[in-house]
């Protein structure tokens, strides 16, 4: 028994050394045979994709292998294990807009609270959906739509839907429902509530012939803030060149309406800026207690070169949507190509310079098309053998030296590693340099190139609140604002109460000085803060559109009623950001500003900032300010608090100067001894 047991032992490991033998043997084959092909050499990526069968294969790209490729997919090459090239066509599948007819025979008929419709389809194909046409701007109403294949047997579509269009545009004018041969039409609008509206016309929408595919991607959300009228969240999605197909949000909120936006980080010049490329509008409403109907989707067919999106949701005076997820769908890019025999075949990407090929098989796309979509998958990306790896940013290197005797101050900047970084400025910095063209970043006496990001992204601040009401005008309350520093670039104050109706016209105001030190006041706006006992307390903001001092003036007109008791009072600036790349032996980083004269520096930098943008950075931070030099008396900054003493000081000499001149034109008094 002991025996036998021994030999079934031994059989199994002699039958595990084979399968490992065999399997180091295909591997080695396998490699032996990649390494074999001649491959280009500056191609950074290699995949090997195994087909089954010959003749006309189409794949879906996997997000991994589009992440790795420019924009335009010019990079993309495929090659047989003979290191042959392979022609293919890229197809990237969109949807296609319905047809749309009028509708025949419409009439309408007005009794009794309601509207009645009536129409007919002449369409052979299945009808989805409908559009009323009306030159109402602003209504809401309930609407019920009934169809029939042949005039006689009736079928309820929509039951009291919503049916409106608003003021700022949102409209659901457009109502879908199954898909169907149907050729009558009748509905019925609910008019209990308010005047009839008009209907001028009905279009159909012919169903789809064929659903464009959405394939769920992951979506990372990188950031989320919410701040006095906006909320903002930071999207990062899993690869570069996708197509969405839409993102969709869901939300617990019952009713809502609000205006989102979306927006990609772009270089200019040598400033990252963040640029719309999306515009919608978001709601969810219900008419009496029917269902609510709700329009979440969004980004339709929105081709994006980079990964990181910026969604911004205006909530107005609205507290924040409760957002419980973000869902990301995306549209497939299919290779097609023709397979002369099974066998592996490579994908080659990462080469930032070749130019986009030409082959034949882009002139028959409309029947590539129709090629059956094959479940492959390329194996994962590897380094292509015949290529070295770099570094997506080249290496920067330390720019001429800077002569820093007319820089007034510096910080020390700390980074925790070498390579791709960003640096918030502080409020320090911000109030030294207000147009950011003064700002240098040395080692060593060297500068290093960098980027401005000028983000969408808002700080607060806690000003310094005191009573300064004005006993002349006893019917206004009205505080003084001092800011930290001076100059900094705010862009709006929120501030709240707890009362609970009322109505209020604010002002704020900011006080300057001439260049005589003389106060005077700027007016930035005003608002009619209103609230009403059913709504939710909310904050009121307040633009600004250029600060230059640090002292604002809050003006709140009660006429006869009580003062409001104000609290948390808030100013908001926008953040700026250093982007930058340090080579591994840099010490002693520091920025400098405080130079007023001095023009924006002009940097290589900019022709990498795309590359720059998309890395993955470390976050720096800035250490104490150290004055290089003590302020001058008529140091521009303080000239205008000293000027008004500097103006009257020079007055009396000049009117000292003045008497004494004429004291010595006047005529001498004559004497009254005789002469001798």
């Amino acid at each position: 028994m002991h025996a036998s047991s021994f030999t079934v032992a031994a059989e199994s490991h002699r039958l595990h050394r084979l399968s490992l033998c065999a399997s180091i043997l295909a591997f080695v084959f396998g490699l032996w045979t990649v390494q074999g092909a001649s491959f280009p050499s500056g191609w950074s990526y290699l995949q090997t994709l195994s087909i089954p069968q010959e003749g006309l294969v189409k794949i879906d790209l996997p997000l991994e292998t589009l992440n790795q490729l420019r924009p335009g997919l010019e990079d993309l090459r495929l090659f047989d294990d003979q290191g042959k090239e392979i022609p293919f066509a890229i197809d990237r599948p969109i949807e296609v807009p319905r047809r749309i007819i009028a509708a025949r025979d419409f009439r309408t008929e007005i009794e009794n609270d309601r509207t009645r419709l009536f129409f007919r389809s002449g369409s052979a194909l299945p009808i989805s959906g409908l559009t009323l046409e009306t030159p109402a701007r602003d209504f809401i109403k309930a609407i019920t739509i009934e169809a029939s294949p042949d005039g006689n047997t009736w079928r309820t579509l929509v039951r009291n839907q919503p049916f409106f269009r608003h003021a700022t545009g949102v409209n659901r004018v457009f109502l879908d429902f199954e898909s169907g041969g149907w050729r009558y039409f009748r509905c019925t609008i609910d008019d209990r509530r308010s005047t009839p509206v008009p209907i001028t016309g009905v279009q159909f929408h012919e169903s789809e012939a064929m659903a464009t595919p959405q394939i769920p991607v992951d979506l990372k959300i990188s950031q989320q803030e919410d701040t006095p009228g906006e909320s903002r969240w930071g999207l990062e999605l899993p690869s570069q060149n996708l197509l969405l197909a839409g993102l969709a949000l869901d939300t617990s909120d019952v009713l809502f309406q609000r205006s989102i936006s979306l927006s990609i980080r772009q270089l200019s010049g040598q400033e990252v800026e963040e640029r719309i490329v999306h515009q919608a509008v978001i709601f969810r409403m219900a008419v009496d207690d029917q269902d609510s109907v709700s329009n979440v989707w969004f980004a339709s067919d929105l081709p994006l070169k980079d990964r990181e999106l910026v969604l911004k949701i205006d909530n107005g005076d609205s507290p924040p949507l409760t957002i419980r997820s973000i869902r990301a769908y995306r549209r497939p890019v299919h290779l097609i190509f023709l397979a002369n025999q099974k066998g592996s075949y490579h994908l080659l990407s990462g080469n930032t310079t070749c130019p986009s090929p030409r082959y034949d098989l882009a002139n028959r796309m409309d029947q590539l098309r129709k090629a059956p979509l094959l479940s492959l998958s390329p194996e994962t990306l590897t380094n292509n053998p015949a290529f070295k790896p770099t570094d997506h940013i080249p290496e920067i290197t330390l720019g001429n030296p800077l002569d820093v005797s007319a820089w007034k101050y510096r910080k020390e900047v700390r980074l925790p590693a070498a390579g791709a970084s960003q640096v918030e400025l502080d409020l320090e910095v911000l109030s030294r340099t207000r147009s950011l063209a003064d700002l240098r970043l040395l080692s060593a006496e060297q500068q290093l190139p960098f980027l401005v990001e000028r983000t969408s992204l808002i700080r607060p601040l806690a000003p310094v609140i005191t009573v300064a009401d004005d006993p002349k005008r006893p019917r206004v309350s009205r505080w003084e604002m001092l800011l930290p520093k001076t100059g900094l670039p705010v862009t709006k104050v929120t501030l709240t109460t707890d009362a609970g109706f009322f109505r209020r016209e604010v002002r704020l105001l900011e006080e300057r000085k001439n260049e005589l030190g003389d106060p005077y006041q700027v007016f930035h706006g005003h608002a009619l803060w209103t609230k009403t006992p059913e709504q939710k307390p909310s904050p009121l903001t307040l633009g600004i559109e250029s600060l230059q001092s640090d002292r604002l003036i809050l003006e709140i007109d009660n006429a006869d009623n009580p003062p409001l008791r104000i609290h948390n009072v808030q100013a908001w600036h926008r953040v700026t950001r250093l982007l930058f790349k340090t080579p591994p032996a840099l010490t002693n980083l520091h920025l400098y500003y405080g130079n007023p004269r001095v023009s924006s520096p002009t940097y290589d930098l900019e022709l990498v900032g795309a590359q720059l943008l998309r890395a993955k950075k470390t976050n720096g931070t800035l250490g104490q300010e150290v004055s290089l030099k003590g302020e001058s008396w008529f140091a521009g900054d303080r000239l205008p608090e000293k000027s008004k003493y500097l103006f009257w000081a020079i007055l009396l000499i000049v009117g000292c100067g003045l008497i004494y001149v004429m004291a010595r034109m006047l005529p001498k008094a004559a004497s009254d001894s005789p002469p001798p």
